[in-house]
């Protein structure tokens, strides 16, 4: 028989059973936040967005203040500095300058710094919205920003800014415009591609280009969403490759949709009552119930016991530390703790820094990890410190997390009080007060209207 005819006889073979493609997670998180309404987010997911976003504008605001920032903004003021991308770089550097800005513990990072900086850029420059819609676009790119950092496993070393951030960057503006679903796919895989490489070691060495990695998410995120307009093409599992084998050592496609629109992320993130790495955060809450009632100069050594991740990222004592490394310096932050009296931000400048008692105080606290701790993490940050005193007696106490997460949240007057403390000085106290009660009112009075609200923090780099 001929092979033809043998062919024409022959029971058809089964069709394969459908596999969804490895890239589909990013269309699916396009098509979440292109199709997302007012009315799909709960309220009190929509109550948790007004918080987050006036906690960001507090935190770019101070940042305005810092010198650097606002050398950045003159030296773009002489070019073209109201472009959205660029004013975007600005307020994104800004926002995490003093290191008070909110974040996600299972992100790993820190999305409203990297999604409000582009959403403000883009409607100073002219892109108006109303309060709904622009917080719709803030929870859009919020949850994919967190989504991509949850499905992440970075390599020892790497630092989450402007790396997934950028991708919520993109939705978020893609949300705002209104584009369809395709093109916000396109511009979340042009967005990973444009990412950062973040060593970690240039946080420890105090140097503040580690403060523009938030900055250019987003500008690449707002850069990705010109892109796919334009009509460029973006690999389709850009963010798993660049994320997960390029910055990381794994991705999790399937934890990035993993209850999508049901589970919000934005819901489970911190804000930060100390400005400092919130890896530091759970020492300092157990701290301060050891030596709660201990007068400063009974303190003889302090031991931290903490997870891995936050002794890497913070364990070492660095002399002379400039501002920035102070804040990723467990040693330095309970002796300032313990001696200065708070953790605000002047804990951190001059003439606080370079102060010897601190220095000597932390010369005798030791920092090391804990393997039941390190197993919590990062589902619950933990830390435990032994206080020894001159007496010869030892005080002990632990913390599953501190004052802010999801477990032990700030209220909303505690949120708009810290708002209150950081745009203040700026804006002016009664304006402050204005646009805090138009925030989380979302009553859009007609002095602070969403475009207002951009053209308030905007004018302060323009």
């Amino acid at each position: 028989m001929s092979s033809t005819a043998l062919a024409s006889t022959a029971t058809p073979a089964a069709a394969p059973a459908a596999v969804p493609a490895p890239a589909a997670y990013a269309d699916e998180l396009a098509a979440f936040a292109a199709s997302l309404t007012t009315a799909a987010i709960p309220e009190a997911v929509r109550r948790h967005a007004r918080l987050v976003l006036l906690d960001t504008v507090g935190a770019i605001v101070a940042g305005t203040r810092e010198t650097e920032i606002a050398a950045l903004a003159a030296a773009l003021r002489a070019g073209s500095a109201t472009a959205p991308a660029q004013l975007a770089f600005v307020l994104g550097t800004a926002g995490v300058a003093i290191e008070l800005d909110e974040g996600c513990a299972p992100s790993r990072g820190h999305p409203g710094v990297h999604v409000v900086p582009a959403l403000l850029a883009a409607m100073a420059a002219g892109h108006d919205a109303d309060a709904d819609t622009l917080l719709t676009a803030l929870v859009a790119g919020y949850e994919v920003a967190a989504r991509l950092g949850s499905a992440t496993t970075f390599r020892d070393g790497i630092h989450p800014h402007g790396t997934w951030g950028a991708c919520g960057a993109a939705a978020a503006l893609g949300r705002l415009a209104g584009l369809p679903a395709p093109m916000i796919a396109t511009a979340i895989r042009a967005a990973a591609s444009l990412s950062v490489a973040t060593d970690y070691q240039t946080v420890h060495a105090g140097a503040l280009v580690r403060n523009a990695w938030s900055g250019m998410a987003g500008f690449a995120g707002t850069m990705a969403v010109e892109l796919a307009r334009a009509g460029f093409s973006a690999a389709a599992d850009a963010p798993a490759g660049v994320f997960g084998r390029v910055l990381g050592t794994g991705f999790d496609r399937a934890a990035a949709t993993d209850g999508l629109g049901h589970r919000w992320l934005i819901c489970e993130n911190y804000f930060k009552p100390y400005a400092c790495c919130r890896h530091t955060h759970a020492s300092v809450a157990a701290l301060e119930q050891a030596v709660d009632g201990v007068a400063p100069d009974a303190i003889v050594a302090v031991r931290a016991f903490t997870y891995a991740r936050a002794v890497a990222a913070t364990g070492a004592l660095r002399p002379q530390p400039t501002p920035l490394a102070a804040k990723f310096s467990l040693p330095y932050i309970v002796a300032a703790r313990l001696l200065h009296g708070g953790l605000g931000d002047d804990a951190f400048r001059e003439p606080v820094l370079s102060r010897r008692d601190i220095a000597a105080l932390a010369e005798r606290v030791t920092v090391a990890d804990d393997p039941a701790l390190s197993a919590l993490f990062p589902g619950v940050r933990a830390a435990r410190v032994e206080v020894d005193l001159a007496d010869g007696s030892t005080r002990t106490a632990e913390a599953h997390g501190s004052h802010g997460d999801p477990q032990d949240p700030m209220s909303e007057d505690e949120v708009r009080a810290k708002f209150l403390r950081l745009a203040g000085p700026s804006l002016g106290a009664d304006t402050a007060a204005v646009l805090a009660d138009d925030v989380l009112t979302a009553a859009a009075s007609p002095a602070i209207t969403p475009a207002g609200l951009a053209r308030q923090v905007t004018s302060l780099v323009t």
